[in-house]
């Protein structure tokens, strides 16, 4: 089974990696389990695979057996899974090896960043009753996070594995706060240099803001509080992301969009705050990316809290005394987006000219001249239809001109072999049997 594994090459493994452990587990449900963890185990070393013996084909198949034993095949288990305390300087070991990679060895590189991130999904599968592993885990997660080079995706997984570690909400948000001040405050508590120094020689580059926003966004994935309450959460939102939305650097700001749409989706008081600070982004960046990411934050915002949500006078309203401070604060950050990216076409003058007429429209029929907007922009027409289906099936959202344009897209011979016309299928073949309906 160990040579089925590495006959699938690194680039079959990471590129179609849900469809090869199918087939790994497959295999290894036709096999006598024993025999099968052999093959790895007369490789291991305190239940460990050498690190010079490790390459992408053998860590897969290392989660693949883990993964398929875990349950029903306890003996086979201890064999191959080693502790948490074990697991953990394994770990750190391997990430500091890596790091010796030379920079220009790119291929071993890219193979050592896909083995740190089979190796943290491999720490998730260890015994967590182990309070002292446990407690080590956590400590080596930190500072891998803080100290290491290492890739977007594995800093994700990381957090992932912390939620598993530290199951108590507010002492995992405390803790990647202070990873994330860490990071960006590396001289701070040192007594070798006075507070001046310190405060300037906080790091706001996008390599490290990009580090940042992937902690907060993965950490508010993986709470249940509301953000705006929360003042860990809160001063993270106003300190790491909404700097992070007017950035220069693309991919900066689109991590920052999506971590502030996680905190939306966790918080009716700042979905309400930001939904047409989102509706001006789709207006007004030019990277694809960014767009169809803002425009799918929209509809989870609209599905999830209801278009009457922002309906109410504080989003038709501008005028009212008491919202007049959160006005100024969206008026300065739409202000600094526009100042940060290049306009789409000529929408946001079309906005402009329309805008003292749509101030005076209920909520839902302005948000309905959008969507019809969207629907005949070629790079978000396919995300618009998608989110007006899910409105709509979920009834909430009812509007039949909106319903024959998207009829009327469904026979369109240009989306004819596209994704968009499976997606309107299967919405118009379910959309009347709704119970719902």
């Amino acid at each position: 089974t160990l040579s089925l594994s590495l006959s699938l090459s690194y680039h079959v493994i990471s590129g179609k990696a849900d469809i090869c452990m199918d087939v790994v587990k497959e295999t290894l449900s036709k096999l006598p389990m024993e025999k099968a963890s052999d093959c790895l185990y007369n490789r291991m070393e305190n239940n460990v695979v050498p690190p010079a013996e490790l390459t992408p084909e053998v860590v897969f198949y290392w989660r693949a057996l883990i993964e398929y034993s875990q349950v029903d095949y306890p003996n086979v288990y201890d064999r191959i899974m080693p502790t948490l305390t074990v697991f953990s300087s394994y770990l750190k070991d391997y990430v500091h090896m890596a790091s010796q990679i030379p920079a220009e060895d790119y291929d071993a590189h890219y193979q050592a960043s896909y083995i740190i991130v089979e190796l943290i999904k491999i720490a998730k599968l260890a015994d967590f009753s182990d309070e002292a592993g446990r407690k080590n885990l956590i400590s080596i997660n930190k500072h891998i996070i803080t100290e290491a080079e290492i890739t977007v995706q594995a800093v994700e997984r990381l957090v992932e594995l912390l939620g598993i570690a530290e199951p108590d909400e507010q002492t995992r948000i405390k803790s990647i706060a202070e990873v994330i001040n860490d990071i960006r405050n590396p001289l701070e508590g040192s007594t070798q240099h006075n507070i001046e120094s310190i405060e300037s020689c906080e790091k706001n580059d996008p390599v490290t803001l990009i580090r940042c926003l992937t902690l907060v966004s993965g950490l508010v994935k993986g709470v249940k509080c509301d953000v705006a309450f929360d003042p860990t959460l809160s001063g993270l939102l106003d300190d790491i992301i909404m700097s992070g939305v007017i950035s220069e650097n693309e991919i900066v700001r689109h991590l920052a969009i999506k971590a502030l749409g996680y905190s939306c989706i966790l918080s009716k008081t700042l979905a309400k705050k930001y939904l047409v600070f989102f509706l001006q982004v789709v207006m007004v960046d030019n990277y694809t990316e960014i767009l169809e990411t803002t425009l799918k934050i929209i509809f989870d915002l609209l599905l999830v809290f209801g278009l009457e949500t922002f309906s109410d006078d504080d989003m038709t309203k501008k005028e009212s005394d008491d919202n007049k401070a959160n006005v100024s604060d969206e008026d300065l950050l739409a202000t600094k987006l526009e100042s940060t990216t290049l306009e789409r076409d000529q929408h946001e003058g079309e906005d402009n000219i329309s805008k003292n007429a749509k101030e005076s429209k209920p909520f839902e029929d302005q948000i309905v001249e959008k969507f019809k907007e969207f629907l005949d922009d070629e790079i978000l027409r396919n995300v618009a239809a998608e989110g007006i289906a899910k409105l709509m099936y979920n009834n909430r959202l009812v509007d039949a001109t909106l319903f024959s344009r998207m009829l009327l897209l469904w026979y369109n011979p240009t989306t004819e072999g596209d994704s968009l016309r499976h997606c309107l299928g299967m919405f118009f073949s379910t959309y009347g049997a709704n119970d719902n309906m």
